[in-house]
């Protein structure tokens, strides 16, 4: 038992509130991929275009931290923040367009919030 408390202080067991605020953040920045699926190619398609050109848009920023955040890395999660902040904001903007956008930037809202503050606890819990 004291063994294992001192594997815990000097960082080499798993801490079980970092493996969770992982968990979650890794639920609000994978959550934002059928969000934008959704959106763009059934509920909510842009009226004068084809949806593949936005889907690409928005689709493109949200990989660029996917390896590094199913990793476990510390920096990516620092860096992944800024990203979520970019999808928050485009929520917030849906927030104000009637039907299933309105509905769809709600959830993008909440899963970007999930993501950011994820992030954030889990690099101030992980920090040495």
């Amino acid at each position: 038992m004291a063994e294992e408390r001192l594997a815990a202080l000097a960082g080499h067991a798993p801490r079980p509130a970092a493996a969770l605020l992982r968990r979650l953040t890794l639920l609000g920045y994978l959550s934002l991929f059928p969000l934008l699926t959704l959106r763009y190619c059934w509920l909510a398609p842009p009226p004068q275009m084809s949806p593949w050109l936005p889907f690409a848009l928005t689709l493109v920023p949200l990989l660029l931290p996917l390896r590094g955040l199913l990793a476990g890395h510390r920096y990516t999660y620092k860096w992944a923040g800024f990203i979520a902040l970019i999808y928050f904001a485009y929520g917030v903007d849906s927030l104000f367009i009637q039907g299933w956008s309105q509905i769809l930037g709600t959830l993008e809202v909440l899963a970007s919030l999930l993501w950011f503050s994820g992030g954030v606890f889990y690099v101030r819990r992980t920090r040495d």
